[in-house]
């Protein structure tokens, strides 16, 4: 920097200087000094270059200058460290006389205005050295945000504070102010937040920019932050946002409170698919040392089965771990027959030794609760399940079953439910159909007594495929739209994608690919939606089929190609057997055929062979089209040649 450089920038600052204590806003806002990237810092997130607002981010600019200068500890008039800072504090900011200030500094006027260059002189090089490396950039943006709010009216700046308050995922409610700020008018503070620039306004909701809450917290107290937080936590469980009330109850200290509420409500968070949004907090409470006993045990139950729902095994079991360690009975069963779960799905082993544990452990209690009585005999059943489904052990099953049935209370509807739902499934591995629809209602009755809309969605959902299968379509579809009803006023999207899965199995067991399509793509997007990839594989599927049944192949190749990957992905070997499967039914899928070589296929899902005096019969074309043809799918690995001379025959390859 040069001599000259310097000059004109202290020539530039002293008449900002002036036209700002002259009250000048027109010249001011006319300064060089607007070119600088220190001016620009000062205009709030969306203010436009106006006059008035280039005029006050010049302002601000000096003043923060001028702070920049105030030396720390209690003020001085007559100290030398005070001098600059006094002088242009108490002078430009002020509006003091120049008499006034020389009084005060214990010196003559004319000294005063000798010093006052001075103070402009090393003002303006503390705002260049700025200008030149911003190295306090961030701090000039909250000075000049904290300079809007203080010069706003007591009821702006309340209503402020509270935006700075309210969590950034959760916007504040415009019809929630008169509850919040009952004795305010929001009316002009609104209008006058809006006209600095600090309120962001999307419909009925209401927010503050990010740098515009990290200012504020600086004038924030603890007492009223805490307070808002746990109004507004109030307010969002009338509402029904649960989340955003336990967030608002975390933020405010009063932990106990959020984890109660997750634990209250988890099945509304997981019908407003907010699980995943849920893990960050979820994550800090359970990092709470306050936190602890049954209360903990209780929140390590949802972080698995929050786990659980967002496929993470390793999680899962891991959180019903931590809660294994709880003294209290009924958690520890809990935490056992949940843990044995979601082993089911990867260590059979393991899964059957948390059952017999737990078994044995309550077997072992001179005395059990009703709670507990109830546990043992829903672990009863899901073991009769496994023996049933994993083990083909259809005796140990009845056994299971039994053991469960002597432990229902008469009015315990809901386990009676479970419990005939299994024995359905017990008749349908013993080929008992009409044992199977007929149990299978009972489990519908008991389960509408018990109003459980979960359990009334699966058993609906499984009463309509025992009617499907028992080639009832009509009967089974009503159950299956009676399933999707319940799923549906529940907010159930992942029960919403079974029921429409259902009825598109239906009509493509009728032969009816067009609607079955209808159903299966409702369905898809639900799957992708709730981010569901088992039930999005087995919908690839049956998409993949019914397109290639209407010969819609450039639907049916795209949705097998995501079903392959998915499986790849999953690891699912027996869904990449099924898959190779369609290849050998409609090779199509993997190859370009035309009209006479797709009729060619279609014989040869019927036929053993094909020759090619069959070819040219079937299609009616030359023999050596046939050749051609028969050749181009042998090059696709569609079929191969097997035999010479005349006995020369064609069939499909083994994929």
């Amino acid at each position: 920097m040069n001599d000259e450089t310097m000059t004109q920038f202290v020539t530039m600052i002293s008449h900002a200087l002036k036209q700002w204590r002259d009250g000048d806003w027109l010249l001011l806002s006319q300064s060089p000094l607007i070119e600088s990237d220190l001016v620009g810092a000062a205009l709030l997130p969306n203010e436009p270059r106006t006059m008035l607002s280039l005029a006050r981010a010049i302002q601000t600019t000096l003043r923060w200058g001028i702070a920049q200068l105030k030396p720390s500890g209690e003020q001085d008039w007559l100290a030398n460290r005070w001098r600059q800072y006094n002088l242009l504090h108490h002078y430009y900011e002020l509006g003091w006389l120049a008499a006034d200030v020389a009084e005060q500094l214990a010196i003559a006027e004319q000294t005063f205005y000798d010093w006052r260059n001075q103070a402009v002189t090393l003002l303006s090089h503390t705002l260049f050295e700025e200008a030149q490396h911003a190295q306090l950039a961030e701090q000039r943006k909250q000075f000049a945000i904290l300079s809007h709010y203080d010069s706003l009216d007591s009821d702006s700046r309340r209503l402020l504070r509270l935006l700075a308050t309210v969590p950034i995922e959760h916007p504040l409610a415009l019809d929630w102010l008169p509850r919040l700020l009952p004795d305010s008018d929001n009316r002009a503070s609104l209008a006058t937040l809006e006209s600095h620039y600090l309120l962001q306004q999307a419909g009925q909701r209401l927010m503050v920019a990010l740098p515009v809450r990290a200012a504020l917290q600086q004038r924030l107290s603890a007492e009223e932050r805490i307070g808002w937080l746990v109004q507004l936590a109030r307010i969002y469980r009338q509402t029904k946002s649960p989340l955003a009330a336990a967030e608002c109850y975390a933020a405010a200290g009063e932990h106990d409170r959020s984890a109660r509420l997750l634990i209250e409500q988890w099945q509304t968070l997981v019908n407003q698919q907010k699980v995943t949004e849920m893990q960050p907090l979820l994550t800090q409470l359970l990092a709470t040392p306050q936190l602890e006993g049954e209360l903990i045990a209780a929140l390590y139950l949802v972080a698995g089965k929050s786990a659980e729902y967002l496929d993470d095994l390793p999680s899962a079991i891991d959180a019903y771990g931590h809660a294994l360690a709880t003294d209290n009975l009924l958690q520890k069963a809990q935490a056992y027959h949940r843990r044995a779960k979601v082993y089911q799905r990867v260590d059979l082993d393991q899964c059957l030794n948390h059952y017999q544990v737990c078994i044995d452990l309550l077997n072992r209690q001179p005395e059990l609760s009703s709670e507990l009585q109830r546990r043992l005999a829903q672990m009863l059943i899901d073991r009769g399940w496994i023996n049933l489904q994993e083990r083909l052990d259809f005796t140990q099953a009845d056994a299971d079953l039994n053991a469960a049935q002597a432990l229902i209370t008469p009015n315990d509807s809901e386990t009676w439910a479970r419990l005939y739902d299994a024995r359905s499934g017990l008749h349908v591995m013993e080929g008992n159909s009409a044992g199977v629809i007929q149990t299978r209602m009972r489990a519908w009755i008991a389960a509408e007594e018990s109003q459980n809309s979960e359990l009334m969605m699966h058993i609906a959902h499984n009463l309509g495929q025992d009617y499907i299968w028992d080639d009832q379509h009509e009967k089974g579809r009503e159950f299956l739209n009676r399933s999707l009803a319940i799923a549906t006023a529940s907010d159930n999207l992942q029960l919403q994608g079974m029921g429409y899965k259902g009825l598109g199995a239906s009509f493509a067991l009728q032969e009816q690919y067009e609607q079955a399509v209808a159903f299966y793509l409702q369905a898809h997007k639900l799957f992708v939606q709730t981010k569901n990839p088992n039930w999005r594989l087995g919908c690839c599927y049956d998409l993949t089929e019914a397109f290639a049944e209407l010969s819609r192949w450039e639907e049916a190749r795209a949705y097998f190609a995501e079903g392959r990957q998915l499986a790849d992905e999953l690891g699912h070997q027996r869904q990449r057997q099924q898959f190779a499967a369609l290849i050998e039914k409609y090779p199509s899928l993997v190859a370009t055929v035309n009209d006479r070589q797709q009729q060619a296929i279609n014989y040869l899902h019927d036929h053993a062979a094909i020759s090619r005096a069959d070819y040219v019969k079937l299609t009616d074309v030359s023999k050596s089209q046939a050749h051609r043809d028969l050749e181009e799918l042998i090059e696709q690995g569609v079929i191969e040649r097997v035999g010479k001379g005349r006995a020369t025959r064609y069939v499909l390859v083994s994929h």
